[in-house]
């Protein structure tokens, strides 16, 4: 269901790319928090890839996120990367590119996504800006995004600053959409069957605007992504 590919950025960094190739035109990049595998616990992120390229709603792309420093090369690399590959991933020269990122990897999606015309749609979950000179870099950049933004939080993290999702919100002038969402009974992983179920729907939920119908991501409608039997079945 997946091809691999590896990109050597340095001499001492190799990054492991994962991909779901579809006919969509359409690339969902996912990224992890500090420290995460593109596989994800329990093989969550490949479940949930399997998922969206069986309804052919976009190509998904996933990377580790073993060098938690380099908080913005990794975006530009990836996405750089999703450019030049972009007929064996999507099968379009000029495809439409979104960005999924939790944590650490959240702010850093809705610091940089300004800097790609490809890049229309952006969902940050639990967005951790404290990282030195973020704040003040995104009140700079952010504004300049034009694209659809949707920033999800847990009610139970702990993690990130009370303020973050206003924070960001406030400074987010120029986009097309913005749409915000507390998690009830979730932490900053997002932890459990329920909130795994949830995850499985926000994609669809905000990229594909079902939010305009439903008030929120029902988990009876999502599916286990914890489930790790589901690769078996496949």
């Amino acid at each position: 269901m997946y091809k691999t590919d590896k990109l050597k950025l340095q001499d001492w960094w190799d990054i492991g790319i994962e991909y779901h190739p579809t006919n969509s035109g359409i690339i969902l990049i996912n990224i992890p928090g500090a420290g995460g595998t593109a596989s994800g616990y329990k093989n969550k992120y490949v479940n949930l890839a399997n998922y969206l390229q069986s309804k052919n709603v976009a190509s998904f792309v996933r990377i580790p996120n073993d060098r938690p420093s380099e908080y913005e090369l990794t975006v530009r690399t990836v996405i750089n990367y999703c450019l030049q590959n972009s007929t064996s991933i999507c099968e379009s020269y000029h495809p439409e590119i979104w960005l999924m990122g939790f944590s650490a990897r959240a702010g850093a999606i809705v610091l940089t996504g300004w800097e790609y015309p490809e890049v229309k749609k952006i969902l940050a979950i639990n967005p951790f800006l404290e990282v030195r000179g973020v704040r003040d870099r995104l009140k700079e950049n952010l504004p300049r995004y034009e694209g659809e933004l949707y920033l999800v939080k847990g009610s139970d993290d702990s993690v990130i600053a009370p303020d973050t999702i206003e924070y960001i919100s406030s400074l987010a002038k120029s986009v097309s959409i913005l749409k915000t969402l507390e998690i009830p009974n979730c932490d900053h992983q997002l932890k459990g069957e329920d909130n795994s179920k949830i995850l499985s729907k926000l994609p669809e939920y905000f990229f594909l605007g079902e939010y305009k119908e439903n008030d929120f991501p029902k988990k009876e409608e999502g599916f286990n992504l914890l489930d790790e039997d589901l690769l078996l079945r496949e």
